[in-house]
């Protein structure tokens, strides 16, 4: 009868053991779990932000092309208004204004090539004075 109560008592003082043991390591499991959940969810919001950045860039890209588009309309605008008298005193001979290619220049300048046929001339928009600032 002593021989089982010490048993149970050592067996008792084992499990008390076992649990002071397994108790730290299982807070320790469980702390980080809760550490590589928030972990995915960060993961998950840095995914979000990416698509969002991905989404501005495409809404960036769509007003640059608009504005390109709004800079060539303004420019044609602006050919429509083109001297041609100044042209021909240039003495060039200005047989059909319609037949006129246009080299429309990348930047904001004011000078526009007009292509007339085999002869190339420069000619200034109305309401420029000979140096092609506009009065």
């Amino acid at each position: 009868m002593e021989r089982m109560w010490n048993l149970r008592t050592e067996c008792r003082l084992r499990m008390t053991w076992l649990i002071f043991l397994i108790s730290p390591l299982w807070e320790t499991v469980l702390l980080l779990m809760s550490l590589m959940e928030r972990v995915l969810l960060l993961v998950s919001l840095m995914e979000r932000v990416l698509v969002f950045m991905s989404l501005m860039e495409k809404v960036l890209l769509w007003m640059s092309l608009v504005e390109r588009e709004l800079f060539l309309m303004s420019v044609m605008e602006r050919v429509l208004f083109v001297d041609i008298a100044d042209v021909e005193s240039a003495g060039v001979d200005v047989p059909d204004v319609e037949s006129a290619v246009v080299d429309i220049p990348d930047d904001e300048s004011s000078v526009i090539t007009l292509k007339f046929g085999p002869v190339r001339t420069r000619g200034r928009l109305k309401g420029q004075d000979r140096t092609g600032r506009f009065a």
